[in-house]
């Protein structure tokens, strides 16, 4: 896997495009599901599984019952509008000078999360009320046989494969940071009184820095989209267990266990999970 760096401006390029409209060679398939926990107000939570437009995300609303609810929701709402025309029309005109070294899904992905971005901020910034109001954000899209992610917060993507199970997506929390400067071990980082801080998400600022993160895909791969309220609730030795058992299975009975051990460990945040797998 690699991660990309996009920029779009590039003086002379056609905007004008033609994609093939049998784009996906591999099937995929997944379910989500959310749930309010035991501690919360209200679900701040907003996912995506489509099946059928290939688009797999989680967006987890921050700012209080004000704003935390409307970020999300507003995120994915733009964020579709942006992206699904370029991703589906036979014949597109880029709203962006497409930069030669730079893919043409990573492009769009940062484009349509950019504008998300954009949209949460100057609500904000015109509601006093809503003001800072922001969301984590992590959208999945397979396409031509290759899994693009764009990554904001600390949503977070794992790869079950072959029986290992693998974080693709990097936490931007205080306490990652501490691990990655060696000041914490990542057993002192579950427990650690400052965990939930956040350091970059969508919507607070005017500009957002994306992760964009590229791999292969193989068949049977499965993948686990999934908010702070589900992996920080379950014990990670239930939690990866119960990945592995993902292997082989319909992902129903699942969803709905990792989702009651959640509520079982405390249910302090909002649970949400998307899964999916790559078929034949």
């Amino acid at each position: 896997m690699h991660w990309v760096e996009t920029d779009y401006i590039l003086p002379g390029l056609s905007r004008k495009m033609k994609i093939s409209k049998e784009r996906q060679s591999m099937k995929i398939s997944g379910i989500g599901a959310t749930d309010i926990g035991r501690k919360r107000p209200l679900n701040e939570d907003y996912f995506v599984c489509d099946n059928e437009k290939n688009i797999y995300l989680i967006a987890d609303g921050m700012g209080g019952v004000a704003g935390g609810k409307l970020a999300s929701k507003m995120a994915v709402e733009v964020f579709l509008a942006k992206i699904q025309p370029l991703l589906q029309d036979e014949e597109v005109t880029l709203p962006f000078e497409l930069n030669a070294n730079n893919g043409y899904i990573p492009s769009i992905l940062k484009y349509a999360i950019e504008e998300a971005n954009s949209a949460v901020y100057q609500y904000g910034f015109h509601d006093p009320s809503k003001k800072g109001m922001g969301t984590t954000f992590t959208a999945v899209i397979p396409y031509e046989e290759k899994l693009y992610v764009g990554h904001i917060g600390d949503t977070r993507l794992y790869r079950v494969r072959s029986g290992k199970i693998v974080q693709l997506s990097e936490d931007h929390t205080l306490v990652q940071q501490l691990v990655k400067e060696g000041h914490i071990t990542p057993k002192e980082a579950r427990h650690h009184p400052q965990k939930n801080v956040i350091t970059r998400s969508l919507g607070p600022n005017p500009r957002v820095k994306i992760d964009i993160l590229c791999e292969q895909l193989i068949t049977g791969d499965i993948y686990v989209l999934c908010s702070d309220g589900l992996y920080e609730m379950v014990e990670e030795e239930d939690f990866f267990s119960e990945l592995l058992s993902l292997e082989g299975n319909d992902f129903k009975s699942n969803c709905k266990k990792l989702i009651n051990l959640a509520n079982e460990g405390g249910g302090k945040d909002n649970i949400t999970l998307v899964l999916f797998r790559v078929e034949e």
